[in-house]
């Protein structure tokens, strides 16, 4: 019998874990949702979700003693994704509120920055949008420019472009929508409610 692949969620009161575990559960995975720092380190693939605010999220993650956990596990090689603030911790900072950044991972190298309320009708990107994304094994069998799901103010603005494998236009403004690097992985849209084209996204992570 084949051996089901083992998925750890995070669990620190800031994501949508029912329908990420709904969803994974669909595609014969072992789904282990978990807040124990020594689970975390031995986790075989790690997805962090998220939503809310990132100076919130970030201190509920030191709180429970995971955020030096999940560094030590970003730099181990072995597949983690962030989903929406998930993705943002990723970066070096953010800048949610004013000029009092709060600090992320530093996993990669850029900031997490709001909308420019004067280039875009709505500051709350709400709803599906398209991906236009470059050759990657998280997007098989993914047809380009696939809506997702999204649900964010602010987004992530890598210093390194060769980090950047999709991109989202909001009201012309082209921004950060997949991050990659190895098998470190972020995504701004929630694959768990972007249908058949999310699940492809999330059974693909499941088959790094």
């Amino acid at each position: 019998m084949k051996k089901r692949k083992e998925i750890t969620i995070i669990n620190y009161d800031a994501g949508n874990i029912f329908n990420l575990k709904s969803s994974l559960e669909k595609m014969n995975s072992k789904i282990i949702v978990t807040n124990n720092p020594k689970k975390i380190i031995k986790a075989e693939k790690i997805i962090i979700p998220g939503v809310g605010a990132f100076k919130e999220g970030i201190y509920n993650l030191k709180k429970r003693k995971l955020f030096y956990p999940l560094k030590e596990f970003l730099l181990s090689e072995k597949p983690i994704l962030g989903i929406c603030l998930g993705m943002q911790y990723l970066m070096e900072d953010s800048y949610e509120f004013n000029k009092n950044k709060t600090p992320g991972f530093s996993y990669f190298k850029g900031s997490v920055i709001k909308f420019n309320e004067k280039k875009v009708k709505r500051l709350t990107h709400i709803g599906w949008n398209y991906v236009n994304f470059i050759k990657n094994k998280i997007f098989k069998n993914i047809k380009q420019k696939s809506a997702f799901y999204y649900c964010h103010s602010y987004y992530a603005k890598p210093k390194n472009n060769k980090n950047i494998i999709g991109k989202t236009d909001y009201y012309g403004m082209k921004f950060c929508s997949v991050i990659n690097y190895k098998n470190v992985y972020g995504c701004q849209f929630h694959p768990e409610r972007s249908g058949p084209a999310g699940a492809t996204f999330l059974k693909n992570f499941i088959n790094l």
